[in-house]
């Protein structure tokens, strides 16, 4: 959740629009195998691969600037508390209100995405009784090799 905050924020800052009308998610395992879901990352319903002003490069560049966050926080100020707090409040939020609002959480995979057994960060509507489903976003050929390398990565340490 933290990390596709980041990148909504990165995507916002180029395209100059609020981070909340940018709609694209961080996906995988939380580290160097997480990806972005540039093939369906839009702002307003218009992809952004198909805006004039935005580049591949642009959208790179703003996933390294997210991956990179944490670390660069963490040299600095020894911990990502801060920001790990105001995530942790969205989320009780939600599950108190019984909100059903949609964020890329943790979650072990029982068939979706093609994985079973392994926990990748993926969209869930978070409701009342905690994750009540996962939503399975289409993924491009690239992103589904990506999510397979996160997969991977994890499993070596099961």
């Amino acid at each position: 959740t933290l990390d596709t905050a980041r990148f909504r924020f990165q995507l916002s800052k180029y395209l100059n629009v609020n981070p909340k009308s940018v709609h694209g998610y961080i996906l995988g395992e939380h580290g160097d195998s997480s990806f972005p879901t540039l093939s369906t990352t839009n702002v307003g319903g218009q992809l952004i691969s198909s805006m004039k002003d935005f580049s591949d490069e642009k959208a790179h560049e703003a996933y390294v600037k997210t991956r990179d966050a944490a670390y660069k926080i963490i040299a600095a100020k020894g911990a990502t508390y801060y920001a790990i707090g105001v995530v942790i409040n969205q989320l009780v939020h939600s599950i108190l209100t019984d909100a059903g609002r949609v964020y890329p959480l943790s979650v072990v995979l029982e068939g979706e995405y093609g994985h079973t057994g392994v926990s990748l960060s993926v969209p869930c509507v978070l409701g009342r009784r905690g994750i009540e489903r996962v939503i399975e976003i289409p993924l491009s050929e690239e992103e589904k090799l990506k999510m397979q390398l996160s997969v991977e990565t994890l499993k070596k340490y099961l």
